[in-house]
């Protein structure tokens, strides 16, 4: 059983599946769709006649309804069953597909809490298809979930549903996957439904099935054995098991099933839905595949992550890939005491370089993802990076420009995600991205409350400006008032290819992520002293702000610009839809020109 000791049955199944691709075949069955909300056979027959009863005039059925006492009376004389039912109301296959459809597929009529669509257990299995852990698929079910979250990830499946169809089959081991729908499908007549009908197979099914289970490994779930003495005996009629069983169950395995277990010695996961068993299982998995990977490349990371975004069973190894990149940043944050150059670029580089992996797919990731599903792993990025900072203050070389350039991959992180945020107009992530991370450490002041991002992250702190002035400059005879500017302009730019791959628009979009930081600043912290709000010499010119600057091609007056009651509503809220009127004027006002002379002139 799951939890005696230390030993989980799911970690042993995650290993064989791993080590033995293709070896095990799952046993699904209604416990699986129950997510969905589809019906059993028995729900379905009890429906029609009801259907029939009021069709007829004969009854008006109600929550009290008999189905089984209504048509031992009024029916043709013949037992209540699936199929039975089905040849006296639709004698016709398209019939048939029209009466049941409704049952089991969407319609227009459909209401949209009531969508039939595959679970995350059918899309999970599909996945575990998909990356050839599974190729057999046995289902008792009639629904067509499985054969839909199949299709949905690319694979065309073998589907057989009755007998008539095995003398036809592919091999298994020659097939991408198979489905045995070893109960029929609902369009079909020959289903097995009764517990007359499932007390033997076919002869033919019952060859197949005992073939399967001597030769493979199974993986049940969903399946109760409640009036199914034919796959129960099928199952039973292996004389020797070549690989393990594995039982999986939402209750206390009983009846035939815990027969099952005992007579082959099944490993049971109790108390676990399907919905929950499966992805788990895939989950256990790609924790032995990252074992056995070497580090991937920046290309095949940004690529898994695009196929991970829009898959909602994708959603933990989406956030494994991207905080394993926070991780190897916060390894690099963590070395920065150990460094002895005196030099702050180069100090600063590699962090950059470090950073970038990780960047690149912050960047992908909020402008791909449109419509904001995994806005909370975004924001989590930058408050990682934020809290990896540490005191270096009792160690004998303490340098405070080194403690604070600890800050430099969030500050990064915080406008790669602005700039990408910004271009697809997610304005409530660009603000939770600002307002949300916090600092919560030393040093700012002798205040305990914690600091928010925009706050934290202002370059002015992370950055030593004299020092980064005397470094990073044009010339020998000349230098920035803004420096950082130019360096995060040098540096975030070519990280935003999700976005354009014009050098040009990158830039700009990097200008309005300056911008919008710097309009976060001056609303969030709008008393604060120290350095100001960050707009630098790449998008207006930080001192052209002041009331004493000297004329600037462009100037900004904070007070006079715009309106900016809004935005600070916004941050006061975190409802950034408050403040999209007042952004899109703001930065339209920007004058091209200025810019670009601002961006070229020298201090």
């Amino acid at each position: 059983m799951a939890g005696a000791g230390t030993f989980d049955p799911r970690t042993a199944l995650a290993m064989g599946l791993h080590s033995q691709p293709g070896v095990y075949a799952l046993l699904i069955g209604s416990g699986v769709s129950t997510g969905a909300g589809l019906p059993t056979a028995w729900k379905v027959v009890e429906a029609l006649t009801a259907q029939h009863a009021a069709a007829a005039g004969l009854v008006s059925p109600g929550d009290d309804f008999d189905a089984d006492a209504w048509w031992a009376a009024e029916g043709n004389g013949e037992p209540l069953t699936y199929s039975g039912l089905l040849e006296a109301l639709a004698s016709t296959p398209a019939a048939r597909r029209a009466l049941l459809a409704r049952f089991f597929e969407d319609d227009d009529d459909t209401p949209p809490g009531e969508l039939k669509r595959p679970t995350a257990a059918h899309r999970a299995i599909a996945e575990l298809v998909r990356r050839g852990f599974v190729r057999l698929i046995i289902t008792t079910n009639f629904d067509r979930l499985i054969e839909h979250a199949l299709s949905e990830a690319g694979i065309n499946a073998q589907v057989i549903s009755s007998p008539a169809q095995l003398a036809g089959m592919e091999p298994i081991q020659h097939t991408r996957c198979t489905v045995l729908k070893i109960h029929g499908d609902y369009a079909s007549m020959d289903q097995l439904n009764t517990a007359a009908e499932l007390s033997t197979y076919h002869h033919e099914l019952r060859s197949v099935l005992e073939r399967v289970f001597d030769e493979h490994g199974l993986v049940i779930s969903g399946w109760s054995g409640d009036s199914d003495a034919g796959l129960a005996e099928a199952i039973d009629g292996t004389r020797t098991r070549r690989y393990p069983m594995y039982f999986a169950a939402r209750t206390t395995v009983r009846g035939r099933a815990a027969a099952v277990v005992a007579r082959h010695h099944a490993h049971v996961v109790e108390g676990v839905s399907a919905d929950d068993f499966f992805p788990d299982l895939i989950d256990r998995v790609d924790a032995l595949q990252r074992l056995a990977e070497p580090p991937i490349s920046q290309a095949i990371a940004v690529e898994r992550l695009k196929r991970y975004l829009p898959d909602p069973v994708m959603r933990l190894r989406l956030r494994d890939l991207v905080l394993s990149k926070v991780i190897e940043v916060e390894e690099r944050i963590g070395n920065v005491s150990d460094e002895s150059s005196s030099s702050l670029l180069e100090a600063l580089r590699p962090l950059i370089v470090a950073s970038e992996s990780l960047l690149v797919l912050l960047a992908h990731g909020v402008a791909l993802d449109r419509a904001g599903e995994h806005d909370d792993l975004w924001v989590t990025v930058v408050d990682r990076l934020i809290d990896a900072r540490r005191s270096l203050r009792s160690g004998q070389s303490y340098v405070e420009w080194r403690e604070n350039l600890q800050h430099l991959p969030a500050m990064l992180a915080m406008y790669t995600g602005v700039a990408a945020a910004a271009h697809v107009n997610n304005e409530r992530l660009l603000v939770r991205l600002m307002t949300e991370p916090r600092w919560r450490g030393e040093p700012f002041g002798e205040s305990s409350d914690d600091v928010v991002a925009v706050e934290a992250l202002n370059p002015w702190r992370v950055l030593d400006h004299e020092r980064l002035k005397d470094e990073y400059r044009p010339s020998e005879d000349s230098t920035w008032r803004c420096p950082w500017s130019h360096l995060l302009a040098e540096t975030i730019p070519p990280l935003l290819g999700v976005l354009n791959t014009s050098p040009e628009r990158q830039l700009k979009a990097y200008q309005r992520a300056e911008y919008r930081v710097a309009l976060g600043y001056q609303c969030y912290v709008p008393s604060a002293a120290y350095g100001g709000a960050p707009l630098g010499d790449i998008t207006s010119g930080h001192w052209a702000m002041r009331q004493d600057a000297p004329s600037f091609p462009w100037r900004v007056d904070w007070e006079q610009h715009a309106d900016m009651s809004p935005w600070r509503e916004a941050f006061d809220t975190t409802d950034a839809s408050l403040a999209t009127d007042f952004l899109e004027t703001a930065v339209h006002s920007l004058d091209d020109r200025a810019v670009e002379a601002n961006r070229a002139r020298r201090f």
